[in-house]
């Protein structure tokens, strides 16, 4: 018995699978529910989520047979989760690292590319100068998904208010002398004396 294809393999849910075998002149698979003609040398089926094992038994003109068995099983693949949620920057301040969670040998296309590096990766930065949507591409062996998000790019106007008095009696009221502030990422104060 020659089989034309591998005693055990894996293939795609969905996917047309061929079987083969050569050497003879009759051949007879078992089972011979779902294939497509179980006395040819390479029937065909439907793959499905579950394991399948066949076994042929060949026959040449003299009358000797073999055998032979393969068994095929479905290759299941995670589905990859975008980390990364819509998420709102300060313009100049708008880098961030986006993030697919997906399985081993998936690749990758993220776009727009153009405000991006590492556009190929699963954790490209993304540097939008204007909000952006991203749309990424994520193939495997069996499938391709596709998720997006968003990337707002806010101009975060800053507002900073300087108290000129304050008055550290215990009243609870004015006791601290502190800037108020709005969209300050980094404030740097220094007081010399009473006078500022």
């Amino acid at each position: 018995v020659t089989l034309a294809t591998a005693t055990s393999f894996q293939a795609c849910p969905g996917s047309n699978v061929q079987l083969g075998a050569s050497g003879g002149v009759t051949y007879a698979w078992s089972p011979a529910a779902g294939l497509s003609d179980s006395t040819l040398g390479n029937p065909t089926f439907v793959m499905d989520s579950n394991s399948h094992t066949y076994f042929v038994t060949i026959a040449d003109a003299n009358g000797c047979t073999d055998a032979a068995t393969v068994m095929v099983n479905p290759l299941l693949e995670a589905v990859p989760i975008l980390v990364t949620a819509d998420t709102t920057l300060c313009l100049g301040l708008s880098t961030m690292t986006l993030e697919v969670q997906g399985g081993a040998g998936y690749t990758y296309n993220w776009s727009p590319s153009s405000s991006m590096t590492g556009a190929a990766t699963a954790q490209p930065t993304a540097t939008p100068m204007q909000t952006t949507r991203y749309v990424v591409t994520i193939t495997g062996q069996c499938k391709v998904w596709t998720d997006s998000l968003t990337l707002t790019v806010d101009t975060c106007e800053t507002e900073l208010f300087i108290p000129n008095a304050f008055s550290p009696n215990g009243t609870g009221g004015n006791n601290i002398f502190a800037p108020a502030q709005t969209g300050v990422t980094h404030l740097y104060m220094y007081v010399y004396n009473r006078f500022g």
